[in-house]
Parts: structure tokens; C-alpha cells; sequence
């Protein structure tokens, strides 16, 4: 194989690993946006069924259903700013799922715990997304737009980078390209120039199958922290792999 000196020097993955925490400080993460349209739907039955029984739960179908098309939104087009929106409003409709329950409970003389414990829970939930916003906020603080263009275009010249070129990269297909390359002691993952992790050794692998696929390369998963991402990767990608994997077990012997 021929190796090439790999053009990113160790400041530019400085760089690119604060690249990657100001990346996911945007990402609206898959829990809020099914949460939004979940707790939207349920919101909007639940007040849709009990209005008869009381008009202040047209309030609850308010709620719901802005909560419903709010969770839409971040499928659709997710935005770092909605999860600020999506906090507030699963705060909003927890408080009043407990304010409710005990207005109906004052009404009907019976109270129905399970609405109580789920206003709760939407509740804690909400606050956490707000708190989650906040933190992102102090990330996205120390990064500014120039240097965010600058390891934009560093992490795009890597995805063009081939591991039959280079011994530190490799490339792993799974319905889209993965790209990454091994830096001492973290690898930096891209998918098509879009999603970006710098994920410590411990932390990440390849599980090779024995089978092939008809074109010959290897079945395996992808193992990046807590992502399990099944695919298949080249011979000379596993080739880089388990020369850096190599090494890793050599410094600890020595």
C-alpha cells in the first residue's frame, strides 16, 4: 500500500474536535423530535376527548396540537433554537396536565394519578431540553463562524482522502459514506461531509463478520461510542485499522 503523508496537522484535529462539539450543539437529537410529536398527539386526543367534560381543556388542545406541528418542524427542518421551543412547550404542557388533573379531581371527585405522574414526567423532560439548550449555548459561544467555515472545508477535504492513499483513514459504507481517520488516541468520524464524531479509542471498533459481500468487501458494525452502525468496510481500511489497533496494544506493552 502506498502511504502518504496525511495533510491535517494535530492542530487542525484540535480543531475539528471543537468543530464537532459546535456541530452537535446544533443537532436536534431524535428523542426531542419524536417527543414533540408524541406528547403533541397524545395532548391533542386527550383534550379533544375530555373538553365536554370541560371546556379549559381546549388549552390542552392548544398546547397539543402547536406541540404537534412544533415536532414536525424539527423533522422536517431542526434547528438549534428549537430546542429551546420544544422545552418550553413540554414544560408547558406537563404543568397543566398536573394543574388540570386536580381542577377534574375538584369537578368530579376522583382523581386520575396516571395524568398526575405523566405531567411530571413531561415536566422533568421539558426543563432537561431547556437545560440542554443552555449548555450547547456555552459551546456554541466559544466557536465563531469563521473558524466553523475554516474546519468545515478541513473536514471536507478529509472525506475526499482514500485509506489505499492514506494509513491513518478509512472508509465504511452503511446507506451512506462514512469517512474517518485514526489520530493517536481519538478517530474522527464523517458521514458524507454531514454528521462529525471525535470519538476516544476506547470507545470505538469494528466488528468484522466472517462473509463477504459479492464485491468483496467485509461485512462489519461500526461501533462509534454508543452507535451501532452495520455496513461494510475495504480491505485496506481494516489494513489501517488493525495497524492502528496494533500500535495501540504495542504502547501499552512497552
Amino acid at each position: 500500500m502506498e502511504e502518504e503523508s496525511n495533510p491535517v496537522t494535530d492542530k487542525d484535529i484540535e480543531g475539528l474536535m471543537k468543530y464537532a462539539e459546535f456541530r452537535s450543539a446544533y443537532k436536534v437529537s431524535t428523542a426531542s423530535k419524536i417527543g414533540s410529536i408524541l406528547f403533541g398527539i397524545i395532548g391533542l386526543l386527550v383534550g379533544l376527548v375530555s373538553i365536554s367534560a370541560n371546556a379549559l381543556n381546549l388549552i390542552l388542545v392548544v398546547i397539543g396540537g402547536t406541540l404537534l406541528i412544533e415536532g414536525i418542524w424539527l423533522v422536517a427542518a431542526p434547528t438549534y433554537f428549537g430546542l429551546l421551543i420544544d422545552g418550553i412547550l413540554i414544560a408547558i404542557i406537563g404543568v397543566w396536565n398536573v394543574i388540570i388533573t386536580f381542577i377534574n379531581a375538584k369537578i368530579t371527585g376522583s382523581t386520575v394519578a396516571v395524568f398526575f405522574v405523566y405531567g411530571i414526567f413531561q415536566f422533568v423532560w421539558g426543563i432537561t431540553t431547556i437545560i440542554r439548550f443552555r449548555n450547547n449555548t456555552k459551546s456554541i459561544a466559544t466557536f465563531n463562524k469563521a473558524e466553523s467555515k475554516k474546519y468545515e472545508k478541513i473536514a471536507d477535504s478529509l472525506f475526499t482522502l482514500s485509506p489505499n492513499e492514506y494509513s491513518d483513514m478509512f472508509s465504511f459504507k452503511a446507506g451512506r459514506t462514512w469517512k474517518g481517520m485514526f489520530n493517536g488516541n481519538n478517530v474522527i468520524c464523517m458521514s458524507d461531509g454531514e454528521d462529525i464524531y471525535v470519538t476516544p479509542r476506547d470507545k470505538f471498533c469494528f466488528v468484522v463478520d466472517s462473509k463477504k459481500t459479492r464485491n468483496g468487501r467485509n461485512k462489519a458494525t461500526m461501533l462509534i461510542d454508543r452507535k451501532r452502525i452495520k455496513g461494510t468496510i475495504d480491505d485496506s481500511s481494516m489494513e489501517n485499522y488493525d495497524e492502528w489497533v496494533s500500535q495501540a496494544k504495542s504502547a501499552i506493552t512497552t
